[in-house]
């Protein structure tokens, strides 16, 4: 059932309702008055019926559209962390490192593994040239390097 069938279907009843009520005040038989107003009785509460359906169902509406929205935040955040790899430093220092093969024309770079696991990219940066140290700007992690005798990084 759509909110317009439901929808529909109030307008409906409560026209119903009100032909009844005239069709009772008109009506002198007691009997057709007595089967008027159980009939009536009927409609209203068919009436609050397809109300409560109505709150259900937009209910149910907002619930499936965030998590129609978690989904797609998901599956974004999946297709971000697929472009990165875990990349060790020293034996006890890692950080997420960009595939090579996936940067395309994006700069080669390592994220914070503490922001990475919030489902955050924060790039790490140097303070200054040369320095062995790495720093997320985000959450103020700092990531020691041990520098090869080329000058670069040894987890590059």
């Amino acid at each position: 059932m759509t909110i317009a069938e439901i929808t529909t279907g109030i307008t409906t009843l409560g026209g119903v309702a009100k032909s009844l009520s005239s069709v009772l005040e008109a009506v002198k038989d007691g009997r057709v008055r007595e089967a008027i107003i159980e009939t009536q009785s009927k409609v209203l509460d068919s009436q609050a019926k397809l109300l409560h359906f109505q709150m259900e169902f937009d209910a149910l509406a907002q619930t499936n559209r965030e998590l129609e929205s978690k989904l797609a935040e998901k599956q974004c955040w999946e297709a971000v962390a697929a472009r990165y790899e875990l990349r060790q430093f020293s034996p006890d220092i890692i950080a997420y490192a960009l595939k090579r093969d996936l940067a395309g024309s994006e700069p080669h770079h390592f994220v914070c593994p503490h922001c990475f696991g919030e489902r955050k990219r924060s790039i790490l940066q140097r303070p200054g040239r040369g320095d062995e140290v790495l720093i997320c700007h985000a959450c103020k992690l700092q990531i020691y390097t041990e520098e090869s005798s080329a000058g670069g990084c040894s987890a590059w």
